[in-house]
C-alpha cells in the first residue's frame, strides 16, 4: 500500500471520527515530524492537543453565545478608584467563583451608575471561561418573556429554561399553571448575608453573598391576599401567567 493511499485512508478515518482539527493539521504535522523526528508518543500528543484545543474553543464559543452577555467587560477594566469604598478583596474573592461551587448567590445592590452591571458581566465572562453555563437577562426581559410564554401556551417550557439557567428543578405537570414559580425566587433570600456590605445613597454597589434559597410556590390568590395584608411574599418577583 502506497504512502498516498495510507494518507488518504487516514484522513478518511479522521473525518469518520469527526476529528476535523487533526485532519486540517495532519499534513503540516507530518512534515514537521519528518524534519524533527519526534517520538511516536510526542507526535500523537501534539496532534491530539490540536483537537482538544479546537474542541475547547468550540465549547467556549457555544457557552458565550448562550450567555448573551451584552458587552465584553472584565474585572481588570473596572475602575476601583472611582468606588474607593467598594471592598475590592470581596470582588476578587467573587472572581474565584467559589460562590458558584458553594451554590451561593451574589447580589449587587446600589443606585444607577456605580458599576453593578459591569461587575455582573465581568463575573459572567469569568464563569463562562471557567466552563460554567451563564445566561444574562434583565428583570424586564424575564417578565416580558415569561408573560409571552404564558399567553402562547409555552409556560412549562419557559419555566424549564429558567430553571436550567438558575440551576433549579422546574415544576412539572399541571402545577406550573396553578402556581407561580420563578428562578428569581432563588435570589430573594432572607438569611443573614455572609459578607458585609455598605449601601448608601450615591455610594458604591453593595455586594452580598448568601446561600441558595429553594423555589417558592404560592397560589396567585394567596399571594395577592398576603400582599393586601402587608405580609411578606415568599418571592420578590412575580409574573402572573
Amino acid at each position: 500500500m502506497s504512502a498516498d493511499t495510507v494518507y488518504q485512508q487516514l484522513r478518511g478515518h479522521l473525518a469518520y471520527l469527526k476529528l476535523t482539527a487533526v485532519a486540517d493539521q495532519l499534513a503540516p504535522a507530518l512534515q514537521t515530524a519528518e524534519r524533527d523526528k519526534p517520538g511516536y508518543t510526542q507526535f500523537l500528543h501534539d496532534l491530539l492537543q490540536v483537537e482538544v484545543a479546537a474542541s475547547e474553543q468550540r465549547r467556549l464559543d457555544g457557552r458565550m453565545r448562550f450567555a448573551k452577555l451584552p458587552a465584553h467587560k472584565t474585572l481588570e477594566q473596572f475602575d476601583f478608584d472611582a468606588q474607593p469604598t467598594l471592598d475590592r478583596r470581596l470582588v476578587e474573592d467573587l472572581a474565584t467563583l467559589r460562590f458558584v461551587e458553594e451554590k451561593s448567590n451574589c447580589l449587587l445592590i446600589g443606585p444607577p451608575g456605580v458599576g453593578k452591571t459591569h461587575l455582573a458581566i465581568a463575573l459572567g465572562h469569568r464563569a463562562v471561561h471557567a466552563g460554567y453555563r451563564v445566561y444574562y437577562t434583565t428583570a424586564a426581559d424575564l417578565v416580558a418573556r415569561t408573560s409571552r410564554a404564558a399567553m402562547d401556551g409555552r409556560w412549562a417550557n419557559t419555566m424549564r429554561f429558567w430553571a436550567a439557567s438558575a440551576g433549579a428543578t422546574p415544576p412539572s405537570g399541571a402545577s406550573a399553571s396553578s402556581f407561580l414559580y420563578l428562578p428569581v425566587a432563588k435570589y430573594a433570600v432572607r438569611r443573614r448575608p455572609e459578607a458585609r456590605c455598605r449601601s448608601r445613597r450615591g455610594g458604591p454597589p453593595a455586594i452580598r453573598t448568601c446561600r441558595s434559597a429553594t423555589w417558592s410556590a404560592m397560589p396567585l390568590g394567596a399571594r395577592r391576599r398576603a400582599a393586601s395584608r402587608g405580609a411578606p411574599s415568599r418571592s420578590r418577583a412575580s409574573v402572573a401567567p
